[in-house]
């Protein structure tokens, strides 16, 4: 087996980047539905670790940007029980260096085990001089979040954000959860759905569809997987986003790419454990 040195991804803006999608193309069916209950094909300490890499345009070669580690556990948030995934981004490698940017982000996400609908989004950027803290709380009784953010590099704090949404649409996802979301069903090609994401305030409805099974290769073993493509933007410039997923019943998303104005984003599971499957990485603690 193995091991490897966890750490570092490329920033915030990466993970944002792979999540803030809107799209073109009409779908019909809900990726969730209010009411409906789900069984998770994951849980208490799985671990899911990612190179991340940026290929710039002209012809120039791919650049190591960091890693990005995936934490989830089991707990209860107001007497229901949720799933916590903790997200890190660290900066490593040649990207790092040339930009000289420390990135050490963090990201927190609460939702719920049975119907999937987010709680509490937790978001701490730490990239050089900018350093933010922002949340997210979901109140599905009074329809309606809670949004605040501070710059944290002055003392004390400043208050940048302080804002109430109304009127949301149920469920809801966040920018970490919905990678989850997507493993809750074994998806078939030519299928396409459709989901509610709020990023930092801001509800915008996801439109994906299902392209064909493939093969992905990545440093720790092969796995059959499907594709998921989105058709829309990632940033205002323009962009589409394409995940992996495994077809085995972890349905463990194995690989994603994402164009961006500059090149493309990609990333490659190199670590798992999943408590009934490690592949490169001790158990996590």
């Amino acid at each position: 087996m193995r091991k490897i040195a966890v750490g570092s991804l490329g920033g915030v803006w990466l993970l944002v980047a792979l999540l803030r999608v809107t799209s073109g193309v009409s779908t019909q069916t809900p990726l969730l539905k209010e009411g409906e209950k789900y069984s998770a094909p994951f849980g208490q300490n799985e671990r899911l670790v990612y190179e991340v890499n940026w290929k710039p345009l002209f012809l120039l070669p791919a650049f190591k940007a960091g890693e990005l580690d995936f934490r989830t556990y089991e707990t209860v948030y107001h007497d229901r029980p949720v799933f916590k995934v903790a997200a890190e981004a660290r900066s490593n490698g040649r990207l790092a260096s040339v930009a000289g940017l420390d990135v050490k982000d963090y990201f927190e996400s609460i939702f719920d085990r049975q119907t999937f609908r987010s709680y509490r989004f937790v978001k701490r950027i730490r990239e050089g001089k900018r350093q933010r803290d922002f949340q997210l709380l979901f109140d599905y009784p009074q329809d309606r979040l809670f949004l605040t953010e501070h710059d944290v590099a002055v003392k004390p704090p400043k208050e940048l954000k302080n804002r109430t949404i109304t009127e949301i649409k149920e469920p809801l996802v966040d920018v970490v959860s919905v990678f989850y979301v997507g493993r809750l069903r074994a998806f078939e090609t030519g299928q396409q759905f459709f989901i509610h994401l709020v990023d930092e305030g801001e509800a915008k409805k996801i439109d994906f569809h299902i392209a064909k099974r493939e093969t992905v290769h990545t440093p720790i073993g092969s796995f059959r997987a499907i594709r998921i493509n989105t058709n829309g933007r990632i940033f205002n410039s323009g962009g589409n986003l394409r995940v992996w997923y495994s077809t085995d019943p972890l349905r463990v998303p194995v690989k994603f790419e994402a164009d961006v104005a500059f090149g493309k984003v990609y990333g490659t599971l190199v670590a798992m454990d999943t408590g009934s499957a490690s592949r490169g990485l001790v158990k996590s603690r």
